[in-house]
């Protein structure tokens, strides 16, 4: 997997396109505890708490504390917080190697989970890239639509199954999994082009290839593969 970390304020400046592909938002939330100076490590740690729910999409949430003392370690509660990562002082470089795995490892799980348990009730139909702002005037594809002989609510419920293959392609595109991937985004495209959801049907073409290359990659290079799984 590879992942791309970067601060608080930045990563509150969300694109506005998160809904259309997956992979640009905020996937999981790491806070950095330096213990010599914190005081109260239980009241650090839920200010960590506080600030992690500014990205509520986020699927794995981690405060990791560095060279905790043994005051800090006796606190009533300390050793039972299951998101409090402790690394005590010294060989610090290995201890992050060994944790590093085990982040990959439990975002993977979250992934694999949501994508195994999504529903389409969650599927947004009320985007930003449904709003003139970023569409603009389409008479072209309202005339195509009346053409079909769709009535609206059929074409909404296109549009939200189609949006919903497209999410999880983006999700199996991100857990290394481009077959489930190819699939999806299969599903969208027809989805999407009988309802005329033209720029998801854009985006789940564009994954698709993004799929294709990525199998392509592991069947010719299995071990080399895994740099591109979570960047493709």
């Amino acid at each position: 997997m590879h992942f791309r970390f970067i601060q608080a304020d930045e990563a509150r400046r969300r694109s506005h396109i998160t809904d259309l592909h997956q992979q640009r938002q905020v996937v999981a939330v790491l806070g950095l505890l330096h213990c010599p100076l914190v005081e109260d490590i239980m009241a650090a740690h839920s200010e960590f708490g506080r600030a992690s729910r500014q990205w509520p999409e986020a699927l794995v949430a981690r405060c990791c504390a560095f060279e905790p003392s043994s005051t800090h370690l006796s606190t009533p509660g300390c050793q039972k917080l299951t998101d409090l990562m402790i690394f005590p002082g010294g060989h610090l470089h290995q201890h992050l190697e060994v944790y590093m795995h085990e982040f990959a490892a439990a975002v993977l799980a979250a992934i694999e989970d949501f994508i195994l348990n999504a529903s389409v009730t969650g599927v947004r139909m009320n985007t930003y890239v449904d709003s003139g702002d970023f569409l603009g005037s389409m008479p072209q594809l309202e005339e195509g639509l009346r053409k079909l002989n769709l009535n609206e609510e059929e074409v909404k419920e296109k549009k939200r199954w189609g949006r919903f293959q497209k999410c999880k392609g983006d999700w199996s595109l991100m857990a290394g999994s481009p077959r489930d991937a190819f699939e999806h985004y299969k599903s969208a495209m027809e989805l999407s082009r009988v309802a005329g959801d033209a720029i998801w049907y854009g985006a789940a073409v564009e994954g698709l290839a993004h799929a294709r290359v990525l199998e392509a990659l592991i069947v010719a290079r299995p071990a080399a593969a895994g740099t591109a799984a979570a960047t493709a």
